[in-house]
């Protein structure tokens, strides 16, 4: 198959020329587009954009429902202009921002749609564009109608360093920035496929992000194959799908791949026989969903790795002697380097930031040239995600910098954390954060969502934690959540997150219950300086660390007349679980307690990765506390 092509336009000439016929979109309840349709369809609309006076330089945006017609709407754009797929359910405002932060030129919009963003639109002067769907008549493939006239400009073709598409970058980490994809860019890791002409995609990632139109669209035209455009995941519709259109492999973010294995699971059906393998993007899988989704599916399982500012950079292959679990796979034609804290590249094995370099990579944001003085390290893109190269060249993805939760100097990947849980049979995925804390500076905190019909109890998750985790990784709260906030594509908003967790990690107040616990709740009040303490409050959520923990441990055992061992309290974090473990330390409940020693307070100092370790138990090598 020939992948010569530099520009979209080129590609669907090429492919016109040698599949012809061949069928190259489908869509439910729609006719088949073959590619000899879609080039004729493109370049009609060509016609129709030129006539609008939208052509070679012009910024269109498209905010349009996933579905066939937007697929071919993304194409002509892209073929013709420079486009901006944006959500289409965007508010006013901030639509507005990122017309302005995008210079576009014209909205494409549904027929009769009058959303924010269309409002938005007509504020800001754009021209506003209706879509509908054409009869095929003649070769057109879309209506295209304008609200208002402008001059119609000359159709000229595109060139290979000419804006194919400029996305805005989620914000998940900070705000939206503008990323300019040329048409070289674009195609230069599809050029080396994965797939080829007899294959079949199936995607759900909405066609508003970049991974999409690549994934989507882009990879399987450049292979001459077929693609699939469905509107979004519908786990009822799925296998529906699967049978109606018989794909080789689809495409999914980890969430969907969970919510599929639970469908297969629930409704006990045949196993589908089209799928040759499955493609996991859009976040890194865990090794025990994509162990349990090979097994359940009996296909190979295999990740990518990619972004708006650089495409795909890895990518793994069906052919199991290749593969390696866990991993996103080896580079598609770009530079890899880990870089070290101190600024040098590190060996194999070594975790680091992830850095890219090559022909696919942005040359930078549009306008932030302070943006681009951080994302640019001697020439290399920085990432922003952390992880190694094995010796072979497989890239693993362990985390994210701006994710990771600094717990008194000790730092703790959030992917590692949540990976050990979802290892465990009753969940079904975990997500870890870091919340404020008053001397640690962040602790952990870790949500879970449990999988249908499981019954466990949040300390004994933390048990489990305990056995397969460093003691300072263990979450020192779990709380149970029935969905996560997630991006369009699927990734956990952590931030969202935490700030929602926040307000769940102190219970409502029940007194002290019995002489342990009024005890227990006396000391850490004292020591935390708080006027009242309840029964189910956790000693590291009220602002405890490891060095008060010491100092509270040493006042039970004065006050009891036994040794508590360090671990206890990190092990029992709670008034109600700690009374429980002095309980069976004594043998049973109190019948008299010690008068308390002088209360000496001291100030208060973060605790950091020395006084951390100097507090790990001798004898069982664990930590007394987060």
């Amino acid at each position: 198959m020939d992948t010569s092509a530099h520009t979209i336009l080129d590609l669907l000439v090429l492919r016109h020329e040698e599949r012809g016929s061949a069928t190259a979109i489908l869509a439910p309840d729609r006719e088949a587009i073959s590619y000899a349709a879609l080039r004729t369809g493109i370049e009609r609309a060509g016609d129709r954009l030129a006539a609008l006076g939208l052509g070679r330089g012009s910024r269109i945006a498209i905010a349009l429902p996933d579905g066939l017609d937007t697929a071919v709407a993304l194409l002509a754009a892209t073929s013709w202009a420079t486009c901006a797929p944006l959500n289409p359910r965007l508010d006013e405002r901030a639509s507005a921002a990122l017309f302005d932060e995008l210079r576009i030129d014209a909205l494409i919009v549904e027929d009769g749609d009058e959303r924010p963003v269309v409002a938005a639109a007509r504020a800001a002067g754009l021209l506003v564009v209706r879509l509908a769907a054409a009869a095929g008549n003649g070769g057109d493939l879309l209506e295209l109608r304008a609200e208002s006239v402008w001059a119609p400009v000359q159709r000229i073709a595109p060139q290979p360093d000419d804006l194919a598409l400029v996305i805005h970058t989620s914000g998940t980490t900070g705000r939206p920035r503008a990323v300019p994809v040329t048409h070289r860019a674009l195609l230069w890791a599809p050029g080396r496929p994965w797939i080829d002409s007899s294959d079949r995609a199936l995607g759900f990632a909405p066609l508003y992000t970049g991974s999409a139109i690549g994934g989507r669209l882009v990879v399987p035209l450049a292979a001459g194959a077929s693609t699939v455009i469905v509107p979004g995941f519908d786990a009822a519709r799925f296998f529906e799908w699967l049978d109606a259109f018989r794909p080789t492999y689809y495409s999914a973010s980890p969430t969907v791949h969970a919510a599929i294995i639970d469908e297969i699971l629930l409704r006990r059906r045949a196993l589908p026989t089209s799928l040759r393998f499955v493609r996991s993007s859009s976040s890194s899988m865990s090794v025990s969903l994509q162990e349990r989704l090979e097994a359940v599916l009996r296909v190979p399982v295999i990740q990518g790795y990619g972004m708006a500012e650089a495409g795909i950079v890895t990518q793994d292959f069906p052919d199991r002697g290749r593969r390696r679990i866990g991993s996103v796979g080896t580079s598609r034609g770009l530079e890899i380097m880990i870089l070290g804290e101190r600024g040098a590249a590190l060996p194999a094995g070594a975790d680091g930031e992830i850095l890219v370099r090559g022909p696919g990579v942005m040359r930078g944001y549009e306008n932030d040239q302070v943006a681009n003085r951080v994302a640019f390290h001697e020439g290399w893109f920085r990432t922003g995600d952390i992880g190694h190269l094995d010796a072979d060249g497989y890239l693993f993805i362990t985390g994210r910098i701006k994710e990771i939760i600094n717990r008194g100097g000790l730092k703790v990947a959030p992917a590692e954390v949540d990976a050990m849980f979802q290892r465990h049979a009753a969940v079904r995925d975990a997500a870890t954060v870091g919340i404020p804390h008053p001397s640690l500076g962040e602790d952990v905190v870790t949500a879970v969502i449990l999988r249908e019909g499981e019954s466990i109890t949040a300390p004994q998750l933390r048990d489990y934690a305990l056995r397969n985790l460093a003691p300072f990784k263990v979450p020192s709260s779990v709380i149970f959540v029935s969905e996560f906030p997630r991006s369009a594509l699927g990734k956990v908003q952590r931030r969202v997150l935490a700030d929602s967790l926040r307000q769940r990690t102190r219970p409502d107040f029940v007194a002290p219950r019995d002489a342990e616990e009024r005890l227990i709740a006396d000391v850490f009040a004292s020591l935390l300086g708080l006027s009242s303490v309840g029964a189910l409050d956790n000693f590291f959520d009220l602002g405890g660390d490891s060095l008060r923990a010491t100092r509270a441990l040493s006042q039970m055992s004065a006050r009891l007349g036994v040794e508590v061992e360090p671990v206890a309290l990190f092990e029992a974090p709670t008034v109600e679980q700690l009374a429980q473990r002095l309980r069976r330390t004594r043998g049973g409940p109190s019948t008299q307690l010690r008068e308390a020693p002088p209360l000496v307070r001291r100030a208060h100092r973060p605790i950091n990765a020395a006084t951390a370790s100097a507090v790990l138990s001798p004898k069982t090598g664990r930590g007394s506390s987060a």
